[in-house]
C-alpha cells in the first residue's frame, strides 16, 4: 500500500528576529490550534529556518504549497489553521507581496529539502502510531 501524501509541513521561523517577535509562543499556539481542529495526522510542525523576510517576522512556511506567511500574530495563526490547513484555502491576505516576499532559489531549495525530510518523518511516525494502535 502506498504512503499518504496528504501531510503538510508547517515551519515557524525560529531565527533570532522572529524569536524576539514571539515565534516560540506562536509555534505553541499553532500546535494547540492543529490539535483543536483534529489535524495531528495531516499536519507536521517544526522549527523553521529563516524565510528571508526578517523585517516582516515572525514568519511561517507551509509545504508542499510553498506559502510563506508573514507578520504573524495569534489571530493570524487561528485564521491560517482554520482556512488553509483545515479548509484548504491559503490566506492570501497574510502572504507578503513585493520584491522580498519570496526566499531566494537556493534558500527555497534548502527549505524544500528540509520540508521533505520532515514530511517523511511525519509519515513514518503516523505509520508507526497506526501499527502500534492495532490490536494484537
Amino acid at each position: 500500500m502506498g504512503e499518504s501524501t496528504d501531510i503538510r509541513c508547517v515551519a515557524v521561523c525560529h531565527a533570532s528576529k522572529c524569536r524576539r517577535r514571539g515565534a516560540e509562543d506562536l509555534a505553541a499556539q499553532l500546535d494547540k490550534e492543529i490539535m483543536a481542529h483534529g489535524l495531528e495526522g495531516t499536519v507536521a510542525t517544526r522549527r523553521g529556518r529563516c524565510n528571508g523576510l526578517c523585517s516582516r517576522g515572525p514568519t511561517m512556511a507551509v509545504r508542499p504549497e510553498g506559502c510563506v506567511y508573514a507578520r504573524l500574530n495569534a489571530e493570524a495563526i487561528r485564521r491560517i489553521v482554520r482556512e488553509h490547513l483545515a479548509g484548504g484555502r491559503p490566506v492570501r491576505a497574510l502572504i507578503p507581496k513585493g520584491k522580498d516576499s519570496a526566499p531566494s532559489e537556493k534558500k527555497a531549495k534548502k527549505q524544500l529539502k528540509a520540508a521533505r525530510k520532515a514530511e517523511k518523518q511525519a509519515r513514518k511516525a503516523a505509520k508507526k502510531a497506526k501499527k502500534d494502535s492495532l490490536p494484537g
